[in-house]
C-alpha cells in the first residue's frame, strides 16, 4: 500500500510541475499518513509505524522530485535540439554529485555545530514530526475503514471529471491541479503571485493577443531567473560572510 501511495505521489507531483509550469509542488498528504488513514494502526502494528515513521524522510515533506527535473530537462533539450544522451547524462551526474555534496556537508555540519545548533524544519521540525506521529498513532489505534477507501475515490473521481470537461470544453474554468493540491502549503502561500500572473495573461491575450504574448513573455521569464540568481547570490554572500541568508523556499 505504501509502494501504491508513493507511485501516485511521486507521478502526479511530477506531472503538476513538468505539464503545469509550477516550479515546485506539495502534496495535500503525506504518504505514510495516507497508509495509516488506509489500513489503520491495528492492522500496521507497532513495527510497520515505526518503519513508516522513517518514510517521512522521503515521503513526509515532498516539494518536487528527480522525475520533474528529469520531464523538464527532456523538454528543453527536444526545444534546445540537445542530443538526449548528453541531457541524461548531465541529469544522472548533477543527481549524484547534489546527493553526495548534500549529504557529506549536512554530516560535516552537524559534526562540528551540532544537529540541534543548526535549526529548521529538517533538523527540528520533521524529526518531532516523525516521533510525535509514530507515538500518537501507537497510543490511539485505529481499524481498517472502508470508508476511506470511498473517500479516496470521490476525490480520484472529481479529479477525473475536472479533467474531462476541462479538456473537452475550452471555456472551463476549474483547473483539476486546483482540486489536488489547492490546500498544499506552496499554493496556499503562493496564490496571489499566481493569480497576479494569470491576470496579466488574460490581459496580454485579451487585447494584444498572441504577437503580444510572444512578446511579454521574456520579461516574466525574466523574473522567474532573477527570483533563482538572487537566491544564488545571497548563497555566496552567506558562505563568504558566515552570516544566515534568506530562505527562497516558499513552502
Amino acid at each position: 500500500v505504501t509502494l501504491f501511495f508513493t507511485i501516485i505521489v511521486f507521478t502526479g507531483l511530477t506531472r503538476v510541475v513538468a505539464q503545469a509550469g509550477m516550479a515546485y509542488g506539495r502534496p495535500p498528504v503525506a504518504v505514510p499518513a495516507a497508509t495509516l488513514s488506509a489500513l489503520g494502526t491495528n492492522t500496521v502494528g507497532r513495527n510497520g509505524l515505526a518503519a513508516l515513521g522513517l518514510t517521512f524522510t522521503w515521503g513526509g515533506d515532498v516539494r518536487t522530485s528527480v522525475m520533474a527535473s528529469a520531464a523538464n530537462g527532456v523538454r528543453l533539450s527536444e526545444s534546445s535540439q540537445l542530443r538526449r544522451r548528453w541531457v541524461y547524462l548531465s541529469l544522472v551526474l548533477a543527481s549524484v554529485a547534489a546527493l553526495a555534496g548534500s549529504t557529506v556537508s549536512y554530516i560535516a555540519l552537524a559534526c562540528k555545530e551540532g544537529g540541534v545548533t543548526l535549526g529548521g524544519w529538517a533538523t527540528h521540525g520533521l524529526t518531532q514530526a516523525n516521533v510525535g506521529w509514530v507515538t500518537n498513532a501507537m497510543n490511539t489505534p485505529s481499524e481498517m475503514r472502508v470508508d476511506r477507501f470511498a473517500f479516496m475515490g470521490v476525490g480520484a473521481g472529481t479529479y477525473f471529471l475536472l479533467s474531462f470537461l476541462r479538456d473537452r470544453f475550452f471555456w472551463f474554468p476549474i483547473h483539476p491541479i486546483g482540486l489536488a493540491l489547492g490546500l498544499a502549503g506552496p499554493f496556499l502561500w503562493n496564490w496571489f503571485p499566481i493569480f497576479v500572473a494569470w491576470a496579466f495573461k488574460i490581459v496580454v491575450l485579451r487585447y494584444w493577443g498572441n504577437k503580444g504574448y510572444s512578446q511579454t513573455s521574456p520579461f516574466f521569464l525574466g523574473l522567474i531567473l532573477g527570483n533563482f540568481v538572487s537566491a544564488g547570490l545571497w548563497l555566496i554572500l552567506s558562505a563568504a560572510t558566515g552570516i544566515p541568508g534568506r530562505s527562497f523556499t516558499g513552502g
